[in-house]
């Protein structure tokens, strides 16, 4: 009952920031961006649930796997639309709101003559919520946006269990999922020309770390071998490039 409460009123606060800008501001401008990054994600106890995993492998079969991918940084975009609010060209206040989509994941493998183990771990999410921003010209042609924006988070862990011994295979997939909040500042310098911006972005996004719930059965969690239930953290560094087409 609070993970629905705790939605609904994320929801009636993106509602009321963009009706109350909108009937505040009679006159103001359309903008559109898009924006592409390359995105640093904690994940520390994705990373530990690997080693755990990695580890009982070599312990129950004798067998060492090896961690060829251990949740690297990964690509990730977002889109939206602002609202300026101001008319004055050096200093503009703009708010707005966007979607945004990112992953990245995990690899346990082996193989020989005689089969192959592997165990991938991928996690995805998509957000969205309100953004707000404030933008200085230094001149004709280049500006900084100081950008905030509050995001409510879903996120998906997918599992893939695979074995393969002679021609005999066998797989498994367990599929989690978690629902969180999340602040990111970030800073983009610009270049204007022509209705259009373009720039490079750095942003850290602050996350609530969260547990991971079984898609098949509710309260039931991902624990690592200590019984402890094991959390998704987003939080890290993004580094992009970004685009704004005004209207």
């Amino acid at each position: 009952m609070r993970k629905y409460f705790s939605i609904h009123c994320f929801l009636m606060l993106c509602t009321t920031t963009l009706l109350g800008t909108l009937c505040s501001f009679a006159q103001t401008s359309l903008h559109f961006f898009v924006r592409g990054t390359n995105n640093v994600s904690a994940m520390g106890d994705l990373r530990n649930l690997q080693r755990e995993i990695n580890d009982s492998y070599a312990e129950a079969t004798g067998v060492q796997t090896t961690i060829t991918d251990g949740y690297p940084s990964y690509y990730g975009f977002r889109g939206g639309f602002l609202l300026s609010t101001t008319e004055s060209e050096e200093d503009q206040i703009l708010y707005g709101g966007f979607i945004d989509y990112t992953s990245t994941g995990g690899r346990i493998d082996y193989q020989d003559y005689s089969g192959m183990l592997r165990v991938d771990q991928i996690v995805s999410a998509w957000s969205f919520g309100p953004t707000a921003i404030y933008r200085k010209s230094y001149s004709e042609l280049f500006c900084i946006n100081y950008e905030t924006s509050i995001q409510l988070v879903q996120s998906q862990l997918h599992n893939v269990f695979n074995l393969r011994i002679g021609s005999s295979s066998k797989n498994q997939i367990a599929d989690f999922h978690s629902l969180s909040f999340g602040i990111e500042p970030s800073i983009q310098p610009s270049l204007k020309f022509l209705g259009c911006m373009a720039g490079i972005s750095l942003s850290y996004l602050f996350f609530l770390p969260t547990s991971l719930e079984y898609d098949n059965y509710s309260d039931a969690y991902l624990v690592n071998k200590n019984g402890d239930r094991v959390t998704i953290d987003w939080g890290g560094f993004k580094f992009g490039l970004s685009a704004e087409f005004s209207f």
